[in-house]
């Protein structure tokens, strides 16, 4: 390891001696290449103590000032030496110390035009997921703040990523998630159409999260479980040709996500406590169960909500009745906790 540790020295001292003299864009880029394939025979020869790597000050601070180079293949390069070089808590400490975590997040969060900026992000982003492996605990605040930003982007083309990087932290640092308001677009993402496919994944997060007591503190039942629930009050309008028909169609995706949400969450315990318990301090306020029941118990004659009841009524017999023999239900029925 210590003659790795050495070639680090060396190609360092090259990259610098290369940098203080005129500028030669291809050399920059073979020198930093060189650097990252160092650092990364490095990073191998230390698997198993990470811990004693040492990365040298002043190539943190060459390798920031590279990262707003004017040149983009010299950016490209220094996120990917970026992501070698953390190897360890100290190193990613030192770099915090520099604002070097804000200089990458400047990269990722350029104007996806034209793919102009695609590699840069593309590196930059893997750089934070080399992060959420190995330092989960120890993400720097600006890194979510980004992640959410891109998040609530809905033409972002890295959006359905980002969001997926928040729901990895959000298990194991769901602190700093809190800390940044970043359950709230975890949530929100949950009854958004176009992310229909992770909505799933998303709920079976948030009741991950509701299961520990030392971490449902950072959710609020009272408005997240109800902010998932509202399609079922939000009434159809009266008049036929209120909605357009892109209104019309995302309403029904929404109000079909919202029927998968409560199915889920009525087949597991901690779903159904928290639809069924008060949480308010015990004061005012029902319980989201109560309030559908009452839904429920509305007069037929109201149009509006007929979707909404008719949907109830099929939720609550798939969720509550015995397994089926009927192949068609396997898929929709059950676990039925309340019989088995």
């Amino acid at each position: 390891a210590s003659s790795e540790q050495q070639a680090l020295y060396n190609a360092t001292e090259e990259l610098l001696a290369v940098c203080s003299t005129k500028k030669n864009t291809e050399l920059i880029v073979t020198k930093v290449v060189h650097l990252l394939s160092v650092a990364k025979q490095l990073s191998k020869s230390c698997a198993h103590n990470s811990d004693a790597i040492v990365i040298p000050l002043k190539l943190l601070k060459c390798l920031r000032l590279l990262l707003v180079d004017t040149e983009r293949s010299i950016r490209v390069q220094s996120c990917r030496a970026m992501r070698y070089v953390t190897c360890n808590v100290v190193i990613l400490q030192q770099m915090q110390q520099l604002n070097i975590p804000v200089f990458m997040m400047i990269c990722l969060e350029r104007e996806a035009e034209d793919n102009k900026f695609l590699w840069e992000r593309m590196q930059s982003l893997k750089w934070v997921r080399h992060l959420v492996d190995h330092f989960a605990s120890h993400i720097p605040r600006c890194v979510i703040m980004s992640l959410i930003a891109i998040a609530q982007n809905g033409k972002d083309e890295f959006r359905r990523i980002c969001i997926d990087t928040l729901r990895e932290i959000c298990i194991s640092n769901p602190r700093v998630i809190n800390e940044c308001n970043g359950f709230k677009i975890l949530i929100d993402s949950i009854l958004t159409p176009h992310l229909n496919d992770i909505s799933n994944s998303l709920v079976l997060t948030i009741l991950y999260i509701l299961d520990h007591p030392n971490t449902r503190k950072y959710l609020r039942p009272s408005h997240d479980i109800q902010r998932l629930l509202s399609p079922f009050v939000d009434i159809d309008p009266y008049k036929e040709d209120a909605l357009s028909e892109q209104e019309v169609k995302e309403k029904k995706q929404v109000r079909q996500i919202a029927q998968k949400t409560l199915m889920t969450m009525l087949k597991s315990i901690t779903g159904i406590f928290y639809l069924g318990g008060h949480h308010e301090n015990g004061e005012g306020g029902k319980a989201p169960l109560k309030m559908l029941v009452d839904l429920m118990r509305l007069s037929n004659n109201i149009v509006g909500i007929q979707w909404a009841r008719k949907m109830m009524f099929s939720v609550l017999e798939n969720a509550l009745l015995p397994l089926s023999d009927s192949h068609t239900l396997d898929r929709q029925r059950g676990p039925n906790l309340i019989v088995n």
